[in-house]
């Protein structure tokens, strides 16, 4: 016997989402509120969920838009980082 109640199963490489505050936007895109409200409205960064009168940021979206950032850099020349460093 099939039981279709059961709850379903969340596979390892789904990631959950979380609802983070502005300060913790900005430690983790390394910018200031002022910065992120300018990205806002430039359509540059993502937008808040407005929770009441509360902002809150979606982590999995604000974690893209930060590999975009990364991914956008322009590509190292082999051995650049090591006689940087």
């Amino acid at each position: 016997m099939n039981d279709t109640s059961a709850p379903e199963r969340i596979e390892p490489e789904q990631a959950i989402d979380a609802l983070i505050k502005l300060p913790e936007v900005c430690r983790q895109a390394g910018l200031g509120k002022t910065a992120i409200y300018e990205m806002i409205a430039a359509g540059t960064f993502p937008e808040p969920i407005k929770l009441g009168c509360a902002s809150r940021w979606s982590q999995l979206e604000v974690q893209a838009w930060i590999g975009k950032q990364k991914a956008s850099r322009r590509p190292q020349i082999d051995g650049a980082e090591d006689e940087a460093a």
